[in-house]
């Protein structure tokens, strides 16, 4: 996709000047109490889902994570996944998301074309050379949230998270979004739905 097309998807509406981190951290302070996620175990609120992010985000900084480094996220659906791919994007990574049913195989197949550093999963075959458990993620220092804000920051139309395919006919591939490319196809699906 050129300049071009970003230009003009902007200019028809259809892309925006947020991020889903934008989002998240607007919805905390008008909404905090509001559920974001409800799972027949748990109810993460707006802002439960803004802290978690701060301590992904600071997790990932303090384990080194760079702007623009390729953070594998490996984990079942949920929160939490939510939670790390927005502390990915606070953290000015790039989030390779592979699901968590992908076979060995498969996961080392998207870190090597990915080029991911480091991991967040449970899973112990995710060849990186640095790994955080769920647990280490989410237990990240306090953030210095206007010092993070005037960093490297992911925009709307920076990539933010490299999909992969299911590789039903062969290993899977890459699929790049960027946010406003995401939030569109969201659009798109619900109006459909």
């Amino acid at each position: 996709m050129g300049a071009a097309d970003v230009d003009r998807y902007h200019a028809a509406g259809w892309w925006g000047n947020l991020t889903v981190s934008d989002l998240v951290s607007s919805h905390a302070v008008t909404r905090g109490d509001a559920h974001a996620f409800v799972t027949p175990a748990d109810v993460t609120t707006w802002a439960d889902y803004d802290r978690a992010a701060d301590r992904v985000a600071g997790a990932l900084l303090a384990a080194g994570v760079r702007p623009a480094d390729r953070v594998a996220v490996v984990l079942p659906d949920g929160a939490e996944v939510h939670e790390v791919f927005v502390g990915a994007e606070r953290a000015g990574a790039v989030v390779v998301g592979i699901g968590a049913r992908a076979g060995e195989r498969e996961v080392a197949h998207l870190v090597g074309r990915t080029g991911a550093s480091l991991a967040v999963t449970d899973r112990d075959d995710v060849p990186v050379a640095r790994r955080l458990s769920l647990a280490q993620a989410f237990d990240g220092p306090a953030l210095d949230r206007p010092a993070l804000a005037s960093g490297p920051r992911l925009g709307p139309d920076d990539l933010f998270l490299l999909n992969s395919t299911s590789g039903t006919t062969g290993l899977p591939k890459c699929v790049m979004h960027t946010q406003n490319r995401w939030f569109y196809f969201h659009q798109l699906a619900v109006e459909a739905g």
